[in-house]
């Protein structure tokens, strides 16, 4: 009769936490229309932007985060990557430089790499805002 009692408040404890709802996750988290959109046109600008000297720019190689890294374009129009040694990425779109990246890494290094690249910060193209405005400038 004892083992038969343990067993019986055993089920109903299991059975009463079965029962018990769990709180609810959060609603995920709303993206706003701006947002979606600055982050399509980054994209667009990123695909269509010219690299040059000064530029800063993120590689993203997936699945290999000693690859990934963010590099400065130097003045001669290159950089200095780990096992591509140097590589000339001025007047490249950065379609272009992540297809070359691509055939270099997969030529002698990675099967089948995935890479990214992104300009974090464009300092090679500058934009002079001139006239009747509050600050004129770059």
């Amino acid at each position: 009769m004892g083992q038969k009692f343990i067993f019986e408040i055993a089920l109903v404890m299991f059975l009463a936490g079965c029962a018990a709802s769990l709180p609810p996750l959060p609603p995920p988290a709303a993206r706003s229309p701006e947002s979606e959109a600055l982050a399509s046109r980054q994209q667009i600008m990123d695909s269509a932007y010219t690299i040059g000297p000064a530029d800063v720019l993120r590689i993203t190689v997936y699945e290999h985060p000693d690859l990934s890294q963010e590099v400065l374009v130097n003045p001669d129009g290159a950089f200095a990557y780990p096992l591509l040694e140097r590589i000339q990425a001025a007047g490249l779109t950065v379609h272009e430089l992540e297809q070359r990246m691509v055939q270099r890494l997969a030529a002698e290094y990675l099967v089948n790499p995935q890479l990214a690249v992104t300009v974090v910060q464009s300092r090679s193209q500058q934009v002079y805002v001139l006239g009747a405005v509050r600050n004129p400038g770059t």
